[in-house]
Order: structure tokens, then sequence, then C-alpha cells
């Protein structure tokens, strides 16, 4: 049972309980990412997210991971287009001692100098990490080219020139803007009470914010068009991704669209995988994915195969949307779509970490509790109609995306027209 905390400050919090774990998970979720950027401080959600571990008033670096691995605790955090998380998992009689070193970092960092620069270069090298890694690189680029213009278009991690720029004084301005209370969002989910919850929230988070209300921006949903890019690189393998329109994230038919993903590209069944890999040969890795954000959303299609078949394995792409708009699905994958998507929301509700971050998934998103009977319902109750309407909302060739990365090809002003 879930239950919403909400405080004075517009702090909102999300508890659910859970008697049959031992642990307990909690996250602090700051409304900011990429999205919330301009192209002068772009990757600085980012680098916050890192240098939050550097080093607090009473805690050097080594001290925070020393302090989790005694406990036995997990600590980690993520940003996104829209997000940037906090988070540990530990036994419950730890679970105090884990809010607090997440308070120490949340309000007491330093951001030391040094240590800045230190981490500059660590985040430096992982932009060059998604450079060399090929799959990376492409899925960036086709996320550019699909959102020109918008928000959504920024890389996570920024670019080296701003990155290398970060001052202090820019952290501390960009922080004051968004890391306030009526920006941030709780979740505790485990073996722990609500009033202990309650306590522990006003004690280390609710307490101890200011009064400064943070800056809320909600861009319009991007027009999108058909656009490619096409870049050459020496690598063995021709790196291939596309980008077309989904559901904006708790949308009345993002069921739909998520069973429509499961059939045509989310695992080795789907029709996606079964053609270009089983029965064509063409790919060792092919497979789609929806991602949705608050007012906006994309469908990305991705794979990976010998340059010489690359043009081969383009048109099966297109053959595999066309089909799929043609024949539709049949009895048994429907059945299946659905299944996979019952499975998964099952098996999360057995873990405090899932639990954790789906509660605040949909508190930050929506303002509402997840309802995992609501779900499961929508997902009993979807037709094939339904899966119908969103495949022809997606596949729509007047605005696809479409990216590669690989060895030199003849005639590339035509490549992405192969088969359409």
């Amino acid at each position: 049972m879930s239950t919403i905390l909400r405080y004075n400050n517009g702090l909102r919090a999300v508890h659910a309980y859970m008697e049959s774990v031992r642990s307990v998970a909690i996250g602090v979720y700051v409304n900011t990412g990429s999205i919330n950027e301009t192209d002068s401080d772009n990757g600085i959600s980012h680098f916050i997210e890192h240098m939050l571990f550097k080093g607090t008033k009473k805690r050097s670096a080594f001290q925070i991971a020393d302090d989790i691995d005694v406990l036995g605790a997990q600590i980690n955090a993520f940003t996104s287009k829209s997000t940037t998380c906090f988070y540990t998992i530990s036994t419950f009689d730890h679970t105090e001692a884990c809010i607090e070193i997440l308070s120490d970092l949340f309000f007491d960092s330093v951001f030391d100098g040094g240590e800045m620069k230190k981490e500059k270069g660590v985040v430096l090298e992982e932009i060059s990490m998604v450079d060399d890694t090929p799959d990376e690189s492409v899925m960036e680029t086709v996320c550019e080219i699909y959102y020109e213009g918008h928000p959504l278009a920024r890389p996570i991690l920024g670019t080296r020139e701003r990155v290398s720029a970060f001052k202090k004084s820019d952290i501390k301005s960009y922080m004051k803007r968004f890391y306030t209370a009526d920006n941030v969002t709780i979740s505790i989910a485990g073996h722990i009470g609500e009033k202990e919850t309650d306590r522990l929230i006003k004690t280390y988070f609710a307490d101890r914010f200011n009064g400064d209300k943070g800056e809320k921006i909600l861009y319009p949903r991007h027009n999108a068009k058909a656009v490619s890019d096409f870049r050459v690189k020496d690598i063995e393998q021709a790196n291939i991704a596309f980008n077309l329109p989904c559901y904006e994230f708790n949308h009345e038919k993002e069921m739909a669209l998520y069973a429509l993903n499961n059939i045509f590209g989310g695992g080795m069944s789907s029709q996606l995988f079964q053609r270009i890999r089983e029965q064509m040969g063409l790919a060792y890795s092919v497979y789609s994915y929806a991602s949705t954000y608050k007012n906006d959303g994309m469908f990305m299609i991705y794979l990976g195969t010998n340059p010489e078949q690359a043009r081969a394995a383009v048109g099966a792409v297109y053959d595999t949307i066309d089909d799929f708009l043609k024949n539709g699905l049949t009895d048994r994958e429907f059945k299946s779509g659905k299944e996979q998507l019952k499975g998964g929301l099952v098996l999360g509700q057995e873990s405090s970490g899932a639990i954790m971050k789906v509660n605040a998934k949909y508190l930050q998103g929506a303002d509402q509790l997840f309802d995992f009977d609501k779900l499961l319902n929508e997902i009993d109750l979807l037709t094939k109609g339904d899966i119908m309407d969103a495949a022809r909302y997606v596949f729509d060739y007047d605005k696809i995306a479409s990216a590669y990365l690989g060895k030199e090809q003849r005639d590339a002003a035509s490549f992405f027209a192969t088969g359409k």
C-alpha cells in the first residue's frame, strides 16, 4: 500500500510499506535534467550528480563510500533528460543512516575546486566512452536530429567545452533554481512504516530546505519531421538507429504502446528480431524501445550489422514495419505482448528498489500514485485494435529520424530510402 505525503514547503514524498521484504530503498528525485539546461550550461545536471559524491562539510569522498560500505548498503545516482536521482538500498535497520548520508550529500556538499577538476576529467572520459561506443553514439545522434531545436535534443553528458568550463558558481546558481523543496520528490519503499518514514523525511529533508521556490519548465511537444544523419567512421559494424513518435508518459494508450514494442522489437520472439536476426542473419543486435516524457516521447529502433549488409538490413526494418501495418499481429503475439507487460509489473512488486522508482516516476511525472491494479486492468482490456492504433501512430515515415555510423557507403544521400 502506497501513500503520498505532502509538506508545507512543497516537498512531496511517497511511501510504500512492504511487509515481506527486509530492505528499504530511498530515492531523492530532483525535477531537473538536460531538458532544463541551456546551450551554455548543457551537462550541468549530470555534473552536479557526480559532484554530490565528492565531499561534504563532514565527509570526504572516501568517507561517503566507506560509510555506505560499512552498512552493507548500496548508493548510486543517475541523470536523465528530465530527472536527477540519488538513492540508497539497505537492510531496514540502516534506513536512518542511509537517509542521513543522502541528506548530507544533498545539502552540505562543498564542491571543492580540486575535486571539481578531477571530476571534470572523469566526465570527459565518460563522454569519450560514449563517442567510442558506436551503438550509444548513433542513438545519441538520432535523438539530437529527431529533437532538433527542442531541449530534448541536448545530450545528458553535455559537451567537452561546457563541462571543462563549469565553475562552483555555476553549480550553486543552477541548484538554487532547481534544487528546491517544491522540485523534489522523495520515494521510500520497503520494510518501514509510514510514521517512521514521515519522521525521517521531516528531520533530514523537509526541515532543511529554505523557502525558495524552484523553476517549473514544461516544454511543448516537438514537431517531428523526416530527417537523416550519415557519419563515416572506420569501425567494423554499421550502427543504425531510427526514431519515431510515441505517446507521452501516462497517456491513456501507453500500455498499448508498450505492448506494441514487445511484439514489434522488444524481445527475442519479436517480429524485428525474428526477421532480421533469425531468418535473414543480418544483425546480431536488433531491438526497439519506447521512451516517454511528460509531454513527449520517442520510439527507437537500433541495429548493428556488417556494412555490406546495411542496406538490406534497413530494407528489412521497413519491411517489418510495413508488414505490421498491413497484417497486424497474431493471436499468440497478442497474448505474449500482454503477458510480458503483466509479468514485468508483477515481478517489479517484489523489489523495494523497483517500487521506489516506479512510485517516484508517477508522483513526479503525474502527481499521482502508481496504481498496480489499474495498470493490470488496462492491460487485460487491451485489444488488437488498440495496439494497431498505436502502431499507426508510431510508424509514420513522414516523422522518422534515421542515423548511420560506420564505414562509407556509396550514395549515402539515398541510403535511408532503401525499401521505402
